[in-house]
């Protein structure tokens, strides 16, 4: 049953789903019958095309080995749009450029040295085991959002 309900947990973060019912919606099927793949697997044919989707969306899911600030800036916004927050999570950012999460890491760090991010704490209670990946530890407190600040070019004057 555990090995179903990680499968099943891989599947939703391929398809950036959170909650069962965000699965069911993303594939057209009743929340029950994910909650019965939880429970009693898969059949074998679900299973291996689900096996053979997954290995492929792995294939393509770490494919920015650079990081570019301006894309980053266009993730950031699409992220905003969807969220209603200026404060975005670090591993959703990770899943919207598809990168590397230590590089993307390395890459926040480095910008909030130069005073181009700012963390933010976000709420750990609240917080699913997807989201704590992202978890970047500065003077010993966890930070799991972080706020990009605006370029100077794209900052309106008056």
């Amino acid at each position: 049953m555990d090995k179903h309900r990680k499968l099943i947990e891989r599947v939703k973060s391929t398809l950036d789903c959170r909650t069962n019912t965000e699965l069911a919606e993303r594939l057209n099927i009743h929340v029950n019958q994910v909650y019965r793949w939880q429970k009693s697997g898969f059949y074998p044919s679900t299973l291996a095309l689900i096996n053979e989707l997954l290995n492929w969306a792995g294939s393509k899911e770490e494919t920015n080995t650079v990081i570019d600030y301006a894309k980053v800036l266009e993730a950031r916004d699409r992220i905003k749009l969807r969220t209603g927050f200026n404060d975005i999570e670090i591993t959703e950012l990770r899943r919207e450029l598809r990168c590397n999460l230590d590089t993307l890491k390395e890459f926040i760090l480095e910008k909030s040295r130069q005073g181009m991010a700012v963390l933010t704490m976000g709420d750990w209670s609240l917080s699913d085991e997807p989201t704590r990946e992202g978890v970047i530890y500065q003077r010993g407190k966890p930070y799991l959002m972080v706020r990009f600040k605006e370029p100077q070019e794209r900052q309106l004057t008056c």
